[in-house]
């Protein structure tokens, strides 16, 4: 597991997500989480978090998990027409946020 901390790439996950604006964007793509801010910044949840989805691209692999992602977003942003919603509704985040509070 590798954490890149100061980083702009995870403004490509907020804007798949609706832009809401929490105290910092990670965005994890296998073992790798790249973070907005710095670590003395992230709070335990967070890190449960990406730390789920670092475990989730282990259990499916990076081309199931990315398509299946990207199939739920869609299917939720046509269905509730909101990007957050669209975000919140996807079963990989709902599982890490589930894993947040284990």
């Amino acid at each position: 597991m590798r954490d890149i901390y100061h980083s702009r790439v995870p403004w490509i996950g907020a804007f798949f997500a609706g832009l809401w604006c929490p105290r910092y964007w990670a965005l994890t793509f296998g073992q790798t989480t790249w973070w907005t801010v710095g670590p003395e910044l992230i709070d335990f949840h967070a890190r449960r978090h990406e730390a789920c989805h670092q475990r989730q691209f282990a259990r499916d692999g990076r081309l199931r998990f990315l398509w299946r992602y990207a199939w739920e977003w869609l299917g939720g942003l046509f269905r509730y027409h909101r990007l957050r919603d669209a975000y919140l509704q996807i079963s990989y985040e709902v599982e890490a946020r589930k894993a947040e509070g284990d």
